[in-house]
C-alpha cells in the first residue's frame, strides 16, 4: 500500500517549493516550506531553506493567498535572516512567493491550482490549531484577518 502524501510541491522554472503541514515546537500545528534553486529535474534540495510559519502569521498568510491582501510578509525567523514574502500578481493570475536566508534567495511564481493546494493545507493547518471545523475557521478568518488586512490594504497610499 502506498503512503498518503499530505504536502505537495510547486514548481517553477529555476526554483521550487515544498509545503507540508507541521507542528510548532509547542505542539500547535502549521506550514513548513523547503524552498530550492535548480532547474526542472534538478533542484538543489541539499541546500534548501526551511522556513516554518508561525501560528500568529498563518491567518495572514492565507488572507493574501486568498487575495483579501495584497502582500504578505514573515522576517526574522530562525537565527533572524530568514524571510517569506507572497505578493499577488492579478494582472498575470499568479502569486509570487520569495523565500530567502540571508544572501540565497528562492523565487517561484504560485498557479491558481497550486494556490488553492496552499489555501486547502493552510487553512486545514488553522482550524486543527483553532480547534473548529474548517469552514468555521474559513468564516472566522474572513471576517477577522481578512476583512482588517483588506481593509489596511485600501488604507495604504501607493508608492
Amino acid at each position: 500500500m502506498k503512503a498518503t502524501r499530505i504536502g505537495f510541491t510547486v514548481y517553477g522554472g529555476s526554483g521550487a517549493l515544498k509545503f507540508e503541514p507541521t507542528v510548532t515546537e509547542a505542539g500547535d500545528p502549521t506550514l513548513l516550506i523547503e524552498a530550492a534553486n535548480g532547474e526542472p529535474n534538478k533542484y538543489q534540495w541539499d541546500d534548501k531553506i526551511i522556513f516554518q510559519v508561525t501560528t500568529r502569521e498563518l491567518p495572514a498568510l492565507l488572507a493574501s493567498i486568498f487575495g483579501w491582501t495584497p502582500t504578505f510578509t514573515a522576517a526574522n525567523h530562525g537565527s533572524g535572516n530568514k524571510s517569506l514574502m507572497l505578493e499577488n500578481q492579478s494582472a498575470s493570475g499568479r502569486i509570487f512567493c520569495r523565500v530567502s536566508e540571508g544572501g540565497k534567495r528562492v523565487a517561484v511564481p504560485i498557479g491558481p491550482a497550486d494556490a488553492f493546494s496552499i489555501g486547502r493545507l493552510g487553512l486545514s493547518q488553522l482550524a486543527l490549531y483553532s480547534k473548529c471545523p474548517v469552514h468555521d475557521a474559513l468564516e472566522i478568518l474572513r471576517l477577522t484577518t481578512g476583512r482588517l488586512l483588506h481593509n489596511q490594504a485600501k488604507a495604504t497610499p501607493p508608492i
